[in-house]
């Protein structure tokens, strides 16, 4: 991560800027964008002014007492950006996880959308092999009636031929 001995610059320049850092997870990548724009600037000043007085040890008390809380802050602060950090990638494990199964469950249901349309369409063309064949047997049935109706007059017209047959024979 950062060096040992720029963090407490950094964070002396984030409370030079009144900045601070938050437990908020949705700001974290905020105050890390903000880190490593701190980082860069704090790098190109001691670059351009080869400012040696941030590594040079101080032996006064008092500065040594107050580098002990800073220490202990960003000791602090360490431990809340590594948990921030553990939290934002089990949410985005999470989010992928999550995604995976609505993935998962689109094509399910994409799949039971298509067999259901192939049934469908199977049933239609079931359906209409069916009306076709009750048309063409709705078609040859006056045909059929119409042979009944021919068959039953012969059958009258013969009865009736052969009962003049027998009264003639019978009575001349």
């Amino acid at each position: 991560m950062l060096g040992s001995n720029l963090v407490p610059i950094i964070m002396k320049y984030l409370k030079s800027r009144n900045r601070q850092i938050s437990t908020q997870p949705r700001r974290v990548i905020d105050h890390i964008y903000y880190l490593q724009e701190a980082y860069s600037t704090l790098i190109d000043s001691i670059k351009r002014r080869n400012y040696d007085a941030y590594y040079a040890p101080t032996t006064s008390s008092r500065t040594a007492n107050a580098s002990k809380m800073d220490q202990a802050e960003i000791r602090q602060w360490h431990i809340q950006l590594q948990n921030l950090k553990k939290a934002n990638i089990a949410r985005e494990k999470a989010r992928e996880e999550q995604e995976r199964r609505r993935k998962e469950s689109d094509e399910i249901l994409r799949e039971t959308i298509n067999r259901v349309r192939k049934e469908k369409d199977e049933f239609g063309e079931y359906m209409h092999q069916v009306f076709e064949e009750m048309r063409e047997a709705q078609a040859q049935k006056p045909s059929q009636q119409a042979e009944k109706e021919r068959t039953k007059k012969d059958s009258h017209a013969k009865i009736r031929a052969e009962n003049k047959q027998k009264f003639r024979t019978t009575h001349w």
